[in-house]
């Protein structure tokens, strides 16, 4: 829905009709080349490559499926794969593994992209008409602010042992997942 409001008038110079049309199937079709690659070299340099190339599509299909019966498991998810990454990535800090650094690294991946999953959603449900360009950039704003996480953790680091900072981040996702969980809950009640 918002390719097709950036690519119409006032916000874009697409006049033709199907503009929006093209422009999404591209984004879907390049979604889809992503999804192809990432299995790809996984078959090709992780160990046992008929198993771990297919671990892409099956986690996105568990994905697909928790966003579709569910917008705040999508969330409560995610905050549960930032949670369970932040403890690997104190594990790696603690004895400095840099393999328990790289899962720690796909696991808070996959649950920041289920976190935008969820925002965008929640967004586009809450948007008037004609706002929802608006809402979307200001959601962006705020979300890109969660990047200079690492540079608050680098901070810290000098006063804090850096696996006790990711212990403490591990915390509040985890309590920001229970505190969406009871507000999904009052909010389906």
């Amino acid at each position: 829905m918002w390719i097709k409001e950036l690519s119409s008038p006032p916000h874009g110079t697409a006049a033709a009709p199907g503009v929006a049309a093209r422009r999404s199937g591209l984004f879907l079709s390049a979604g889809f080349a992503t999804g192809g690659l990432a299995a790809s070299l996984l078959a090709e340099w992780a160990p046992y490559p008929m198993v771990t190339a297919y671990v892409p599509h099956l986690v996105l299909s568990a994905v697909a499926r928790l966003a579709a019966r569910h917008r705040v498991g999508t969330a409560v998810a995610g905050m549960a794969a930032v949670a369970v990454g932040l403890l690997v990535a104190a594990f790696a800090a603690a004895h400095a593994d840099p393999v328990y650094g790289l899962v720690a690294a796909a696991l808070i991946g996959a649950g920041y992209g289920l976190c935008v999953t969820y925002g965008l959603t929640e967004v586009a449900l809450l948007a008037p008409p004609g706002a929802l360009a608006r809402l979307t950039s200001r959601f962006w704003v705020l979300a890109y602010l969660g990047f200079f996480a690492p540079y608050g953790f680098t901070l810290l680091n000098g006063p804090f042992d850096p696996a006790a900072i990711f212990l403490a981040a591990a915390g509040l996702a985890a309590v920001t997942g229970i505190g969406v969980t009871l507000a999904g809950s009052r909010a389906a009640e």
